[in-house]
């Protein structure tokens, strides 16, 4: 992501606080095009297809679920209403 220019990259381990997955990558983009152009990169590159997706037509909140990571990108303003990262790092 940091080829395309992702800001804020971001991993945490969440493993111990639930089932869901172990790791949570999260980052921004700075449009909603760019959000879904990183979203659309990491979906060429890695050869495993996420489980699930979500929010790439709309591009403020891309999440790909491949089941031991979940890759959230996030528009700035999006990603500070949500605040995953003080969520996860206060449990």
């Amino acid at each position: 992501m940091e080829n395309k220019k992702a800001e804020h990259i971001n991993a945490l381990f969440v493993g111990k606080q639930t089932w869901i997955t172990d790791y949570f990558v999260i980052a921004s983009g700075n449009s909603p095009i760019h959000t879904k152009t990183l979203a659309e990169a990491l979906l060429e590159k890695i050869e495993e297809h996420p489980i699930s997706v979500d929010g790439l037509r709309k591009g403020e909140w891309v999440l790909l679920d491949y089941e031991d990571v979940m890759v959230h990108i996030f528009l700035p303003e999006t990603r500070e209403y949500y605040k995953l990262e003080k969520l996860w790092t206060e449990v």
